[in-house]
């Protein structure tokens, strides 16, 4: 049986009262069924190698619920979630779900079969093109701000400045600035999922054991919402949405179409 064959990451104690509130707070509708998942992720020895040759040696997990060759570059780079490898991790037998399964259905995904060497060529090329990015845009910051820095020392105040810079200068500066922001935030995406400190110019992973993960799926009509049933917060701990699956299902109908099979 699958549920005796993996570790399962232990879920935070749900209530009824809890399990009403998330269903009146996601879901207009008044019809909506919800749904104790279970996903499973792969453990990945990660091996990158950066744009400097620089080796670095870490973890991740991927989501394989899903088969890979459904997804662009910049949505297979967030379903890795390397801090689900944190979690305590027990046999399923172990695990105290309380009245949770008394209250909702229980369903467990497929393990789909992964092609990392082209999810592996999806994320270098995705690299690839943000640093080149980040490297030009640099070259054109520096290059504009010594200009700035001239026409400072030149001209009598930083107000004459703004009035003598034409809109259009303005125009061009703040589209540079708002694309150099857009590759950073990007650039830090990859490092935070791949769990690495520089952008990889080579990745090589390693498969390891597979973990199950659980969610609380509320489903409507027109929507799924995908809930981490593993409380976060530093302060105040509570169940939280997983953003990137909720836009997942909104977006990606084949992916809409795996998990209405998965559920019914």
């Amino acid at each position: 049986m699958v549920f005796q064959m993996y570790q399962y990451a232990v879920p935070s104690a749900i209530s009824e009262k809890d399990l009403t509130k998330l269903t009146k707070k996601l879901s207009k509708e008044e019809k909506c069924e919800t749904t104790l998942l279970w996903v499973p992720y792969q453990t990945l020895e990660c091996t990158t190698q950066t744009f400097e040759g620089k080796i670095e040696k870490t973890k991740t997990a991927l989501n394989i619920m899903f088969p890979d060759e459904i997804f662009d570059e910049k949505d297979i780079i967030l379903l890795f979630r390397p801090n689900f490898l944190k979690i305590k991790k027990k046999k399923y037998e172990s695990i105290n779900l309380g009245n949770l399964t008394r209250i909702v259905p229980e369903r467990i995904a497929d393990i789909r079969k992964i092609d990392y060497k082209r999810i592996t060529e999806k994320i270098v090329s995705l690299s690839k093109n943000v640093y080149e990015n980040l490297e030009e845009l640099k070259f054109i910051l520096i290059n504009r701000q010594s200009i700035d820095t001239i026409q400072r020392l030149v001209l009598p105040s930083t107000d004459e400045l703004s009035r003598l810079m034409s809109s259009e200068e303005r125009k061009v500066k703040d589209f540079i600035e708002r694309k150099f922001a857009n590759a950073m935030a990007l650039s830090t995406v990859i490092k935070m999922t791949l769990n690495i400190k520089n952008l990889p110019e080579k990745i090589t992973f390693k498969e390891k054991e597979v973990f199950y993960y659980p969610y609380l799926v509320i489903s409507t009509k027109n929507d799924f919402f995908f809930i981490d049933l593993v409380k976060r917060g530093r302060l105040s701990k509570k169940f939280i949405e997983d953003p990137i699956l909720n836009r997942i299902m909104r977006e990606n109908e084949l992916a809409r179409e795996i998990i209405l099979k998965t559920l019914t």
